[in-house]
């Protein structure tokens, strides 16, 4: 275990395991490196002793999607910052880059926000999630 995952980062993670099991070709990707169960490996990333090269791998092949409304949104990069907003006092927190994947694929535009959080965007589905994966691999 390389660090302590939050509730929301382990539901991520059994989610994008649901998605990578009932599709053959990102279960072949997963499998290039590890061959375990995949009961094993959700009850490993449950009770938090997953390590942080599983993590990085099942990040890398499935994107974090969410769903709001009828658009879909990708997770982008996470940044560490500094803020002042009140007297001295610096509080380190995250900048979450969201991708409007959504008006991509209708317009060809590319759109990014910033968020602190997403602990309350709805997690997109299976369907819509593979929706966005298919779009991505073939830009």
């Amino acid at each position: 275990m390389d660090k302590n995952l939050t509730e929301r980062e382990i539901e991520l993670l059994v989610h994008k395991v649901n998605i990578i099991s009932t599709n053959k070709i990102l279960e072949n990707e997963f499998r290039k490196t590890y061959a375990t169960d995949w009961d094993l490996i959700k009850a490993t990333i449950e009770s938090n002793l997953i390590k942080a090269s599983a993590i990085a791998l099942i990040n890398k092949i499935v994107p974090t999607v969410f769903k709001i409304g009828d658009k879909l949104f990708m997770l982008g990069e996470i940044k560490k910052h500094k803020c002042d907003f009140i007297g001295d006092d610096l509080d380190e927190g995250d900048i979450i880059e969201i991708y409007d994947v959504s008006t991509e694929m209708r317009t060809g535009e590319s759109y990014t926000f910033y968020v602190s959080t997403t602990d309350y965007f709805p997690v997109a589905s299976m369907t819509d999630t593979m929706t966005v994966l298919e779009f991505m691999n073939r830009l």
